[in-house]
């Protein structure tokens, strides 16, 4: 006797959106409304349900962000299966903080996925590109970083207010 089909199983989707500073967050249509925006359309195509947006304007220097933190315990309790973002560095822009943190879901079997670099992290290759992605993310972050100590540096020593 043939056994019927087994319903599919709902995959419940955390949407994980950040900008740096609470400035880049304001306005009618901020940089988190259109990784929200772009987001929520490819859980639709997926038909992911979605459990919670999570909207951090906070660099991504720590994974010290209030609602990442909520992210986690959220997985956690195992309320969500998949955390979609748009790019890696929107999750951190530090090599060791996001290893750690993917470590951390993985454990939790939550998988990461990245809409917008098409990276697989079943393969060897993928998980290579994963951290090559978030070593030129934390490459960048320090360049900027570098830059600006750099122009406050300039300013002060020509007599310019820095502040």
């Amino acid at each position: 006797m043939k056994q019927p089909p087994t319903p599919p199983q709902t995959i419940n989707a955390a949407i994980y959106c950040r900008v740096s500073t609470y400035e880049q967050g304001k306005g009618d249509f901020s940089s988190l409304d259109s990784q929200e925006k772009m987001l929520r359309q490819y859980c639709e195509t997926k038909s992911y349900a979605i459990y919670e947006v999570y909207r951090d304007t906070e660099s991504g220097t720590t994974l010290e962000r209030k609602f990442l933190q909520n992210l986690l315990v959220d997985a956690t309790a195992r309320k969500f299966n998949v955390l979609v973002v748009t790019k890696l560095d929107r999750i951190s822009r530090n090599v060791k903080d996001f290893l750690d943190l993917d470590e951390t879901l993985n454990k939790l079997g939550i998988d990461i996925i990245v809409t917008t670099q098409n990276i697989d992290t079943t393969t060897p290759q993928g998980a290579m590109m994963r951290t090559i992605m978030v070593a030129f993310a934390q490459f960048e972050r320090d360049m900027i970083a570098e830059r600006t100590r750099e122009k406050l540096y300039n300013q002060a020593k020509s007599g310019y207010w820095g502040g």
